[in-house]
């Protein structure tokens, strides 16, 4: 009789155990459920990071150019890096008589570089580029006693050169455009076709 009040009390006490169990796991449970997520503060901008940082917007790489030539507003202009030849003639504001047909307008800038634009009826490509100055008295026409400014010459006087025909005088203003001006009269000796011997022909009747 007393071993089987024991085994009852046993089993009874198991219950109690199992009950109390389950229902630790059922408030557990509830809870996960009922939980507030975690939520994540981001700083606006502006605003101080941990450790005394402040975000920064990376600032945009800019090009300075020199606009002249047929504009109402020649001058220096900073634009943003990547700007076209078109965008620094717009800022200057091309007059009616300025001839941009004679212009690379697609050509990206660089810094510090010139864009000259021409007048219509004027002569020289016209193209933008990086002009260094002279003091030796210079002409695109040819007149005796001066000298051919090789970057603004056209195709006319550059071929009156010794040593330049037509083709050549066509391969310096191609490269012109493509380079820019040049800035030493060795440069010329970069253009296809013209050598050291050519060079030695012309170096006293042009200059830059």
């Amino acid at each position: 009789m007393l071993g089987q009040l024991k085994k009852e009390h046993f089993i009874v006490f198991g219950l109690m155990i199992a009950l109390f169990f389950g229902a630790g796991v059922t408030y557990g449970k509830y809870l996960e459920r009922t939980a507030s997520p975690a939520v994540e503060i981001t700083p606006a901008p502006g605003e101080n990071l941990p450790g005394g940082q402040e975000e920064k917007a990376a600032e945009p790489a800019e090009v300075v150019v020199y606009v002249s030539g047929a504009v109402q507003n020649p001058g220096v202009f900073n634009l943003k890096e990547g700007s076209r030849v078109i965008d620094a003639v717009n800022l200057a504001l091309p007059l009616p008589e300025a001839d941009l047909n004679r212009i690379n307008l697609a050509k990206k800038l660089k810094d510090q570089e010139q864009v000259i634009v021409p007048a219509q009826g004027g002569t020289g490509a016209g193209e933008s580029g990086l002009q260094t100055g002279s003091s030796v008295s210079s002409s695109s026409n040819g007149e005796a006693g001066q000298l051919i400014n090789i970057n603004t010459a056209g195709a006319a006087e550059l071929d009156a050169l010794p040593g330049i025909g037509p083709a050549k005088a066509e391969a310096i203003i191609q490269y012109r455009e493509e380079n820019g001006y040049f800035t030493s009269l060795e440069d010329i000796q970069n253009v296809s076709g013209i050598g050291a011997a050519t060079f030695e022909k012309l170096k006293d009747r042009i200059t830059i």
